[in-house]
């Protein structure tokens, strides 16, 4: 009974994550759009249902901000000034995406940072 209320809490969790996802874009969006009329390109690109392929998910179509983010502050440098191996510059940016994460976690109040050693 508890492992499947466990389910059934991860599964809220997610929707209601991937939900406040879609939400940043209304939020800052439509002020921009009211006011400056100024159109600014969507966090997610319809990632749930026009994905054809777990690449194309991840790649087009899932956060992208955090995508340029990471490109920009983490995969470029590795790669153009460090000189690294494009897969050293690959496995660094998810490195840090899978700190970021566990950060967020923690935060979020879900584990404890001994959990996470």
């Amino acid at each position: 009974k508890l492992l499947e209320w466990r389910v059934y809490q991860w599964i809220l969790m997610a929707a209601m994550f991937y939900n406040s996802l879609c939400m940043i874009d209304v939020v800052y969006n439509l002020p921009l759009l009211v006011v400056e009329n100024v159109a600014v390109d969507s966090v997610m690109v319809a990632p749930l249902y026009r994905s054809t392929s777990l690449r194309d998910f991840w790649s087009h179509r899932w956060d992208q901000p955090i995508q340029s983010l990471f490109r920009d502050c983490v995969y470029v440098p590795l790669v153009h000034l460090l000189g690294l191996p494009r897969a050293a510059g690959v496995m660094g940016t998810f490195a840090i995406s899978g700190l970021l994460h566990v950060y967020a976690v923690v935060l979020a109040g879900l584990y404890e940072w001994k959990l996470c050693a």
